[in-house]
């Protein structure tokens, strides 16, 4: 049985991201929801499996799972710029795609080697690994 806060701690990043998200739809100076709805969902998506990914990691190695995503700055610092420069808005929509996918990427790579390396076995196979 775990305290009411320490029990509400795997919201928190999903709630940062869900006000941050909705902040920058409701006041972008370019209208990026009309403009890009599709690069919207794509990131939006992608964040929140990434979360997701490292909530289930955190809960299978009985580890505390992160308060704060490690992206948080990088997503407020890029929204901020959109904000504060309506004609870049779209492509720092686009960046934090590709690099969110990016780094969503990297770490489903590291955990399966981590796993692999674990467990002694070579990745998509079913034979152990060949020790030296």
């Amino acid at each position: 049985m775990r305290p009411p806060l320490e029990a509400l701690r795997p919201l928190l990043p999903f709630v940062t991201f869900l006000v941050i998200f909705m902040v920058w739809v409701h006041k972008s100076p370019s209208n990026i929801m009309e403009r890009e709805p599709r690069g919207l969902f794509l990131l939006s998506g992608t964040i929140f499996s990434n979360i997701s990914c490292r909530l289930i990691v955190a809960q299978m190695s009985s580890t505390r799972c992160e308060a704060v995503h490690w992206m948080t700055p990088i997503f407020v610092t890029g929204i901020l710029a959109g904000m504060t420069f309506p004609s870049m808005e779209l492509f720092i929509l686009y960046a934090l795609c590709v690099g969110t996918t990016l780094c969503h990427w990297h770490y489903g790579t590291m955990v399966v080697q981590q796993l692999c390396r674990k467990f002694n076995r070579v990745c998509f196979s079913v034979t152990p690994a060949k020790v030296p």
